[in-house]
């Protein structure tokens, strides 16, 4: 009969017989599982009771919640083990292993906390030397506080250390947990990050909730910074103190005003409503993610409890209780950390793959890789509450490091600025190519984890890009690591090309460039307009003749005249100004090209650019001070090669030559006696100047010759090494 359990029984009748039996009614497993953020509707959730052989009970919860399953154990006398299990995509699920007996089982309220979202944007950078660079966002999990509208109207910064600014946050409801801030940079200068309270005169920021140093930032996107922090009551600020490191530079909205930015100048806060009399009142791109905490819940049965009258005529209808579960608006998961994953094939499952490590940072650099194997990553992220999901995919191959070649271009503009179609790092690397030589092109970050020494390459191309509306010159901050890379190397007789519209503006300020300043022996005479047009040669100069149509960013290019001992080497026509600077020296033998141009913003036909780049090559490595001349426009090259410097060599010693027409050049190495020691160039060359260098460290202290073969040319010298 309907509602009980079937029983059966075998009888002999042999005449009229009458009999009595019970039988059970049915029972049922039951309860109510709520979706932690969701209160409108929590249907969809699989219990399935697993019994020993397998077979499996199993009911899906309607939008309250309720589930109920017949209890297969009919009988008072039966115990059976079985297993019960909850799921639901998108949450946590849980399993139970316990003892079924007859009877209704009430398994409670049960609260899945949702599976919090992965880390997205991973990205991994190939070609690092023996390691994988690693970057990715977090997931925004909670309420995310901003008063932006996602397209920066400018980028600005204060100018000078020790000031800053902040934006005021009020959350609508207490307590909350802050657990991550991010910021919108567009240049990479590191900065000091902080959080206040709002307990100042007026609500201004004044007590120090969290600070620390940003060393590693990235610019043009988002920048995020993992907290823990709780907020009972009140408003909060994030911001920045800017520091020797340079000015910093972050996105603002300058239309429809939320009015909650502030100032940190002179010692005090002040709202930028006010401050300056409003003229920079903004809404800066720095926002807030809260939530309300919380923990995971265990999943786990209570005791049999038997609630009679609880039966139903049929069972997928029989939910036995209205919900009482309370509900969790947002999700309440807090990150605790990253777990980095990583193999050699696909990552389609993460079940057998065991962390390689563990960070805080949004960053990480694997650095136990082996060159010339591609490396497959995943990111999750690690929850009070358990571990998301996998990222992306990111793949990358570490390559083994160029030490030497004809140029190396340090690219530090800002991507997002193009010229005629490409970037300025692809418009001079491919105008090198063009002129058969070969290189690397590396990034600021590339470059300083990588070289202690650039005297393996014959010229340096560092590019800086331009400040504009929307975008920030990089800057050689003073004293900092790569500017002391490029003064070294300028002093061992290195050529260097540096461009970039505010360079002297910097210099001038205080903020930049002040220690490789003066390798450029030019005068920064005023920071200009957008007034670049026609940009012609200099008579007397390698430039002679030429004539460019600069087809850039109109923003303040500098101007600039040369020392007396430098030369002026192209002009703007109208107004006239000088905009790149060519300077040779005497004691270290260096070459320097200043520009206040992208060479990527010149076009013409008569002559290519690519006439400009050749030229700008002879004239950085004629290791001369004459070389303004030497490769002066029209001149005949001529078979030479010049002594060594410095002489005598210790470690390394450089070498210059010059070959009439294209042909095969061999340089070698002889001690005494005429015994080859050592090869130094073996290959086909254009016409053109060339330098290279002698790794003397290979050799004992003593006397030796280096030789010169091309074409019909042979020439050679005598130096010493010493140790």
């Amino acid at each position: 009969t309907s509602g009980y359990y079937t029983k059966t029984r075998t009888d002999v009748v042999t005449s009229d017989t009458s009999f009595t039996d019970t039988l059970l009614a049915y029972g049922y497993i039951t309860g109510i599982v709520g979706l932690s953020d969701n209160p409108a509707d929590s249907s969809g959730t699989i219990v399935s009771i697993t019994m020993p052989d397998s077979t499996v009970y199993a009911d899906t919860t309607d939008v309250h919640g309720a589930f109920s399953i017949l209890n297969p154990v009919s009988s008072p006398a039966d115990t059976v083990t079985v297993v019960g299990s909850v799921s639901h995509p998108g949450y946590y699920g849980g399993d139970s292993t316990f003892a079924l007996t007859y009877g209704d089982y009430d398994f409670g309220t049960v609260s899945l906390e949702a599976i919090p979202p992965a880390p997205t944007n991973l990205t991994a950078e190939s070609d690092w030397d023996g390691m994988v660079p690693l970057h990715w966002e977090p997931a925004i999990n909670g309420t995310l506080l901003s008063y932006v509208d996602g397209t920066p109207d400018s980028y600005f910064g204060y100018g000078s250390p020790g000031n800053g600014f902040a934006v005021k946050f009020t959350p609508t409801s207490y307590p909350v947990v802050l657990n991550l801030a991010r910021l919108l940079p567009n240049n990479d200068n590191p900065y000091m990050f902080y959080v206040w309270d709002d307990d100042g005169t007026g609500g201004a920021p004044l007590t120090v909730i969290d600070s620390h140093y940003v060393e590693k930032v990235f610019p043009g996107q988002w920048n995020y910074v993992n907290l823990n922090i709780s907020i009972d009551s009140g408003s909060f600020y994030i911001g920045y103190i800017e520091t020797n490191d340079g000015t910093n530079y972050f996105g603002r909205d300058t239309l429809n005003l939320d009015n909650t930015s502030w100032v940190f100048s002179g010692g005090s806060w002040e709202s930028l409503t006010t401050a300056f009399g409003g003229a920079y009142n903004c809404d800066f791109y720095f926002e807030a993610v809260v939530n309300t905490g919380g923990t995971k819940t265990i999943l786990s049965p209570k005791k049999p409890i038997i609630k009679r009258g609880l039966k139903s005529n049929s069972i997928p209808d029989a939910k036995p209780y209205t919900p009482k579960f309370k509900y969790n608006l947002k999700n309440r998961a807090t990150l605790n950390y990253f777990n980095i994953y990583r193999d050699t094939t696909t990552i389609n499952d993460i079940s057998a793959l065991t962390p390689i490590d563990t960070t805080s940072n949004n960053y990480y650099t694997d650095t136990t890789v082996t060159n010339g194997i591609t490396y497959h990553y995943v990111v999750t992220g690690m929850y009070d509450t358990g571990e998301s999901d996998p990222s992306n995919e990111a793949v990358a191959t570490p390559k083994e490091l160029i030490t030497s070649g004809d140029y190396m271009i340090v690219d530090m503009a800002d991507t997002s600025l193009q010229y005629n179609g490409n970037t300025a790092a692809e418009a001079v690397e491919q105008s090198l190519i063009n002129l058969g030589y070969t290189g690397t092109t590396v990034s600021k970050n590339y470059l300083l984890a990588n070289y202690t020494d650039l005297s393996g390459f014959n010229t340096v191309f560092l590019l800086l890009g331009q400040n504009s509306s929307t975008t920030n010159m990089g800057v050689l901050g003073n004293n900092s690591p790569e500017e002391s890379l490029f003064v070294n190397y300028l002093q061992s007789g290195g050529g260097l090309y540096i461009e970039g519209n505010d360079i002297g503006w910097t210099y001038d300020d205080g903020s930049g460039f002040t220690n490789i300043w003066p390798y450029f022996h030019a005068n920064y005479l005023d920071d200009g307009t957008g007034d670049a047009g026609t940009l012609n040669g200099i008579a007397g100069t390698f430039t002679e003749g030429m004539s460019f149509t600069y087809s850039g960013p109109q923003y303040y290019i500098d101007h600039f005249s040369a020392a007396a001992d430098a030369w002026e080497i192209l002009e703007n026509a109208s107004p006239a100004y000088y905009t790149v600077i060519a300077f040779g020296d005497t004691t270290y033998h260096y070459n320097t090209i200043l520009s206040s141009v992208p060479y990527a913003a010149l076009t013409g036909t008569t002559p290519n650019p690519d006439t400009l780049m050749q030229d700008y090559y002879n004239f950085l490595i004629s290791n001369t001070a004459t070389g303004i001349s030497v490769v002066k426009k029209g001149k005949v090259l001529k078979y030479n090669l010049s002594q060594n410097l410095p002489n005598p060599a210790r470690n390394k010693t450089t070498i210059s030559y010059s070959i009439k027409k294209a042909g095969h050049v061999n340089i070698s190495v002889y001690n005494m006696i005429g015994q080859k020691v050592m090869t130094v160039v073996n290959e086909d060359k254009k016409a053109g100047i060339y330098k290279t260098s002698i790794d003397t460290k290979k050799l004992n202290s003593g006397v030796y010759f280096y030789k010169i073969n091309a074409n019909d040319f042979s020439m050679s010298r005598k130096f010493m090494v010493v140790k």
